[in-house]
């Protein structure tokens, strides 16, 4: 009678392994050779479904010995009258004025949708608009920041007391859009929208299997667009990601020299690729462990 038992065991321990395996994420451990310090980087999707909970083990583990959580933006400290100051037309200028009659229609049309009426949207900058028809989309497709993994770890760290920190300013974020030349917002506002708004087939279910898998082959392809690229692909690219991704991991390196423990979590693309934030602190000497 024991061996069927010793049978059954050995299979609930295998498939137990190749459960976390399936629940891989995107997760590294940052050391260096000169001192004792640990931090924890995680890529996240900023809109998730419930399919993402519970997380690993490992990461949870993780934000438990950490003394600050550190995200691309801090989440309590936004100023909404500081966001509409910057998002919305105050000096009598309407989305209509900056907009081709194609393109304004088309996101008016999305919009409308969603209940935003015209009268509304035209007090929006191109760029504010189209993110905000473009969350509409996703939040149709089942993902929502209630589900984010910056929304279930900001409201542990609020539990908990743990510090807070963040990569980036609210201006910063901004400015990536809103210093875009004004000839250019047909291109931002369809750039935004491509693959998503725009009526493209996007299969938000494989995008969420492919992250908690932590499959970096088959992520990067619904995130990174390799051939074919426009000059407005290059400029977002450089704007969206590689730009950033330079100051964020200078940020990262800051924190990891302090004597306390930090956990970061930024979106998975930042962390991905020849020009991501992991190659960079690679290239910068320190040894990233995926976890």
């Amino acid at each position: 009678m024991k061996k069927p038992i010793a049978v059954l065991l050995f299979v609930l321990f295998v498939l137990n392994l190749k459960a976390q395996e399936e629940r891989r994420f995107f997760f590294w451990e940052m050391t260096d050779t000169k001192s004792k310090n640990v931090t924890y980087l995680l890529g996240s999707i900023h809109l998730g479904n419930s399919k993402l909970f519970p997380l690993p083990e490992k990461i949870e583990e993780a934000f438990e010995r950490s003394d600050v959580l550190v995200l691309e933006l801090d989440l309590n400290s936004i100023d909404p009258f500081q966001l509409a100051h910057r998002a919305m037309y105050l000096d009598g200028r309407t989305l209509k004025d900056e907009l081709s009659a194609k393109t304004y229609r088309m996101l008016i049309n999305k919009l409308e949708e969603n209940g935003i009426t015209e009268d509304i949207a035209n007090f929006f900058k191109p760029w504010f608009a189209a993110m905000i028809a473009s969350i509409f989309y996703y939040e149709g497709e089942g993902l929502t920041a209630e589900y984010g993994i910056e929304t279930y770890f900001l409201r542990k760290a609020n539990e908990k007391g743990k510090t807070l920190s963040e990569l980036e300013s609210i201006d910063e974020q901004v400015n990536v859009f809103d210093t875009m030349p004004d000839s250019l917002n047909d291109m931002v506002v369809e750039y935004i929208l491509s693959g998503v708004a725009s009526g493209i087939e996007f299969d938000t279910e494989k995008l969420i299997d492919s992250f908690i898998s932590g499959n970096e082959k088959e992520l990067s392809s619904y995130l990174f667009k390799d051939e074919n690229l426009s000059e407005i692909d290059l400029l977002f690219q450089n704007r969206l990601l590689f730009d950033r991704n330079i100051k964020m991991a200078e940020k990262i390196e800051e924190c990891h020299k302090s004597n306390k423990i930090h956990f970061v979590i930024a979106g998975a693309a930042h962390f991905l690729g020849s020009n991501g934030i992991i190659d960079i602190l690679n290239k910068k000497g320190y040894k990233i462990k995926r976890l």
